[in-house]
């Protein structure tokens, strides 16, 4: 059983755009839409700065469904696909644990390569033919946005567990226990001009304070204060100058609390 429900789009700075939920869904009797409020033709168009948006209202096989396709300097680059030739749109809401899951589906030729997705266990530079989980892990670090050598940027701006399927022909975003869908593109020339927009978007690190980029020290692991304190006078000792040192896990009451074993011989206020 699956459901489609329109998408607004807007500006999100000059040559990027935004595709989001028009309404809250609610229930799936609620999100199951036939007609795309505030379009009275087969196609319309939207566009900012490089980037627009084609919006199609394509009749499919007798069920109306709504497609954007994403463009840069009037070429395609990104565009929806349905997740099944008979469902309705591109975008599918699911009945599942702890309430919807969401299905998101583009189009991809073979050859499209995808980058980025933050810090991930696998051997692989490029993510096409990846399954990756959008999820946080000891070791792992999810970013749910990639660059493609199509010349565009795509964040999935939704911070629900779930996960991407790069394939061959098609690309598939999941969200699970969610009940909208946001994304985010933009357009550049070069990967430099679309991680700059991807950072005009979701803001720029802050300024690295002066103590930080110096010399740090750390080791798997430190097993008391005085051999962390060893270490530390060594460094005195040499002349070597050291910024940060680090004590790393188990020096906590229990695993993920944040403060020291009150119990433990370390007293890190001395």
């Amino acid at each position: 059983m699956c459901a489609s429900a329109p998408l607004q789009t807007s500006p999100k700075g000059l040559g990027a755009l935004e595709a989001g939920p028009a309404t809250g869904l609610g229930s799936m009797e609620e999100a199951s839409v036939t007609e795309i409020p505030g379009y009275d033709k087969p196609e319309e168009v939207f566009t900012n700065g490089r980037i627009s948006v084609v919006a199609n209202l394509d009749g499919g096989t007798g069920i109306a469904r709504f497609l954007l396709d994403f463009q840069k300097d009037g070429e395609s680059v990104l565009r929806e696909a349905p997740e099944h030739f008979w469902w309705p749109g591109a975008h599918g809401i699911y009945p599942g644990f702890g309430g919807h899951e969401v299905h998101q589906c583009f189009a991809s030729d073979p050859s499209e390569r995808f980058y980025g997705m933050g810090q991930h266990s696998y051997d692989f530079l490029d993510h096409k033919g990846v399954v990756s989980d959008l999820i946080q892990r000891n070791g792992e670090v999810s970013i749910p946005f990639v660059l493609s050598d199509k010349g565009y940027g795509f964040l999935w701006n939704n911070p629900s567990v779930g996960r991407v399927e790069f394939a061959k022909e098609s690309t598939r975003w999941v969200a699970q226990a969610s009940e909208w869908i946001d994304y985010w593109v933009c357009v550049g020339d070069t990967p430099k001009e679309i991680l700059e927009a991807y950072a005009d978007a979701v803001g720029h690190a802050p300024r690295i304070p002066q103590w930080a980029l110096g010399l740090w020290q750390s080791k798997l692991r430190y097993t008391s204060q005085e051999e962390l304190m060893e270490v530390a006078r060594e460094y005195k000792r040499r002349g070597l100058p050291l910024s940060v040192i680090v004590t790393d896990f188990i020096h906590w009451p229990a695993m993920g609390e944040w403060r020291f074993d009150e119990t433990s011989t370390q007293t890190p206020k001395q």
